[in-house]
């Protein structure tokens, strides 16, 4: 019985093995909006804020994103697939007449499952979701606290969650469509200062070799 188990541990070991080693490079590009509330978000170094507060409506910001991103993957069988992904992002707020200014870089590191429910090999429709973690880094600018403008530096680490649409295009062409939810966010900033955790929605493109 146990060299049973052995060989049949051995053998989805080795399939395993195989689907990872068909792993296929990408590169891609994605671009969208953002929709977040700051207000309440502040803290001390090593606050944890849960969520995102984005109907909060007490100090609505809407921001534009674009960013780019690369990692690999991976085809078990015509139904599942795997991705891991490095990305950058930067963004700012899209109203600049608002009495604060948003500008930040956000990187991350994720994985994703994929379920595909149609794929022909020409065509492939589906959906995915993932988790991930981020680093962001920027800035608030704003009369927040005084009459005059101030700048509050934006530094936090935290996790994700994200789900979406994708469509495979061809050999070599894939286009999601995804949300990104905030799990959870801490402050990195010496003097404390804001957290920006938005919910992320946007439209991406990759080129897969």
């Amino acid at each position: 019985l146990f060299m049973k188990k052995l060989l049949a541990l051995g053998v989805i070991s080795f399939s395993l093995s195989a689907s990872l080693a068909e792993a296929r490079f990408f590169l891609g590009v994605e671009g969208g909006y953002e929709m977040s509330d700051t207000f309440v978000q502040a803290g001390n170094r090593g606050h944890v804020v849960w969520g995102s507060s984005a109907f909060e409506n007490k100090a609505r910001i809407d921001s534009w994103t674009a960013g780019a991103n690369l990692g690999t993957e991976h085809q078990l069988n015509d139904l599942f697939g795997l991705r891991w992904y490095f990305g950058v992002n930067y963004g700012e707020n899209t109203n600049q007449k608002l009495i604060f200014q948003i500008q930040y870089l956000d990187f991350q590191l994720g994985a994703d499952a994929l379920l595909n429910f149609v794929n022909t090999g020409s065509f492939a429709f589906g959906v995915f979701a993932g988790i991930g973690g981020n680093f962001s880094k920027g800035s608030f600018t704003g009369n927040f606290f005084k009459s005059t403008d101030e700048t509050a530096h934006i530094a936090q680490a935290g996790f994700f969650g994200q789900v979406g649409l994708t469509f495979g295009l061809g050999e070599h062409n894939r286009i999601d469509l995804t949300a990104r939810i905030p799990i959870m966010n801490v402050v990195l900033a010496e003097d404390g200062n804001p957290i920006y955790n938005p919910l992320r929605f946007t439209l991406g493109y990759k080129f897969i070799f």
